[in-house]
């Protein structure tokens, strides 16, 4: 079995002018598939320098995948952010696997991760405002860990058949995609 995380951001949405720093991290939520019985395990680092430090402490020592769905042009750029920021520290991802990125390379355009699981699982995402991240997080956090959760989970399905050889359906059609170590 791959030895995989999956990796996904909540932000306040900023101005793309200022990206990354106008965009406020609110939680990072992280699905790994490595619990103490083999079962899938999820944990949420909020934006506080004391909880980055703690995701950086997991990615240090984490030898496996992470995997992202935009993670390249969004997630990641983020968070270098706010390591650099908080900590004066990169973000250390030994191997990083954006499913998007690769994706696009292949169709020729971006396809957003709601179309790729409608086409391929039969389920798109959970329906959201992101303009109201900061207001749900403000009132009701659960709401939002919630929402990421669905999206880690739908992420990992959507790897999960890029592993086994599987096609992801996009608009354009069905596109094998080369796993990690391929």
């Amino acid at each position: 079995m791959q030895n995989y995380c999956v990796l996904d951001i909540e932000t306040v949405v900023g101005k793309w002018r200022y990206f990354p720093r106008g965009f406020n991290l609110l939680m990072v939520g992280l699905k790994t598939t490595e619990g103490p019985l083999g079962e899938d395990a999820y944990d949420c680092f909020r934006s506080e320098k004391e909880e980055i430090e703690r995701l950086i402490g997991f990615l240090e020592g984490y030898r496996g995948v992470v995997v992202t769905y935009n993670g390249t042009r969004f997630d990641v750029p983020v968070l270098e952010w706010y390591a650099d920021g908080f900590l004066g520290r990169t973000l250390p991802v030994f191997e990083h696997y954006d499913i998007m990125a690769r994706l696009t390379k292949k169709v020729r355009k971006l396809v957003g991760l709601d179309t790729v699981a409608r086409l391929t699982l039969g389920q798109g995402k959970t329906p959201w405002d992101s303009k109201r991240n900061a207001v749900i997080w403000e009132e009701d956090p659960d709401r939002l860990i919630a929402y990421n959760r669905t999206d880690l989970d739908i992420t990992a399905e959507l790897f999960e058949r890029i592993l086994q050889g599987e096609p992801l359906r996009t608009e354009a059609g069905p596109v094998f995609l080369a796993p990690p170590f391929a």
